[in-house]
């Protein structure tokens, strides 16, 4: 037996996805042997296509291997479709992603096959995006650009109501209105389409708060789209602007001022080499100078910049790859896609955030976001 592990995969995630470079809907087996050379195994309905579509050196029938496994009195199972694989190969060891499915995993120790879970990521290559990856994100940042157009034109259009509601063609405008509008332009592109957060005023202090029901007049409204591109793409766009309807007040428009630095200062360190420790740091301390704490009320409530400045995105919308935050520092390479997205939330008062995708560089970073920042809707 060699000493170069096996590798397999069983689903249809993104690993899978990245492993053949096409989308398939069902669950399958594939498998990267000790020479190398890469194996998967599809059903009917999916064979054909693959042998024309797919990164892979080896496609096997399901119909033909589990012929086989009749014709050896074996179950036709997910199970010894795996064996089937493996015992063709000469490798010790079989590396499998953290996630492996536990069904398969007991019956390879079963049989006393030794399974290695992967470092970290079981696609390392996967953090550092290609140009031709880095164009797929443009591509789904652009497209979400156009559905927050859309928002924003809607927004123009309302008018506001002496009670402080928003009217929209004779309707109250609410964040299940702007939502569907938004998820319309992507979905009409070719997009897939996310579960875009519209939340206004206080509901807007909690981050991952998705929103509901009438948006209000002179309230701060936090919009976080994060749609897959158009046509085929399946990598994320992921864009968040913070806008309010009507006049702000000195408190709001301060808040606003504070993120909007605290980001531009993220864009201006990120580079290879630097630590994503030190950019939130930094920003920390810029929301502290403009007089913005972090902390815990008396009510147990989270308030001030609570999370990381940004994450990874491509495949996923929090990809594989690094963070950048204090919590799980990370140094900066070359060739990552991260957003860039600080945030001041506070419970009387509403939230705001602002993102970015970027691609970080050498000496700095690419923009892949093109959106305007402004805080203001007339």
């Amino acid at each position: 037996m060699k000493n170069i592990p096996g590798r397999l995969l069983y689903g249809c995630d993104t690993n899978s996805h990245y492993a053949i470079g096409m989308h398939v809907t069902d669950p399958y087996l594939w498998y990267q042997d000790s020479h190398g050379k890469t194996h998967v195994i599809m059903s009917a309905l999916e064979v054909d296509r693959t042998r024309k579509n797919a990164n892979v050196n080896h496609v096997h029938s399901m119909d033909k291997v589990d012929e086989y496994l009749l014709e050896h009195n074996y179950p036709t199972d997910t199970i010894h479709q795996a064996l089937w694989l493996i015992k063709r190969d000469d490798a010790s060891v079989i590396e499998v992603p953290e996630d492996f499915p536990f069904f398969i995993a007991k019956a390879f120790q079963e049989r006393n096959i030794t399974l290695k879970i992967a470092d970290k990521y079981f696609f390392p290559q996967r953090t550092i995006k290609t140009a031709e990856e880095v164009e797929l994100i443009r591509q789904a940042q652009a497209l979400n650009e156009q559905a927050f157009e859309r928002a924003f034109n809607i927004l123009a259009e309302a008018r506001i109501k002496c009670d402080g509601s928003i009217k929209w063609k004779n309707k109250t405008l609410t964040a299940e209105i702007l939502r569907g509008q938004m998820n319309m332009v992507i979905a009409e592109a070719g997009g897939m389409p996310s579960d875009i957060i519209i939340a206004c005023g206080a509901q807007g202090a909690d981050p991952h708060e998705i929103g509901h029901g009438p948006l209000k007049a002179n309230e701060l409204i936090i919009i976080d789209s994060f749609p897959r591109g158009p046509n085929g793409n399946f990598y994320y766009g992921d864009l968040t602007r913070t806008v309010l309807k009507g006049k702000p007040s000195k408190k709001q428009l301060a808040l606003y001022n504070a993120v909007k630095a605290g980001q531009q200062l993220g864009l201006n360190m990120l580079k290879a080499g630097i630590n994503g420790a030190d950019v939130h740091k930094a920003i920390d301390i810029c929301f502290l100078e403009h007089g913005f704490e972090t902390g815990v009320d008396d009510q147990g409530r989270q308030y001030g910049f609570f999370h990381g400045v940004g994450h990874s995105v491509g495949l996923e919308v929090h990809d594989d790859g690094p963070s950048v935050s204090k919590t799980r520092p990370a140094v900066m390479k070359a060739g990552y896609a991260v957003t860039v997205e600080p945030g001041l939330y506070y419970p009387e008062l509403g939230g705001v955030r602002i993102e970015d995708i970027v691609h970080v560089m050498k000496n700095g970073i690419e923009n892949l976001t093109t959106l305007p920042k402004e805080l203001v809707i007339p």
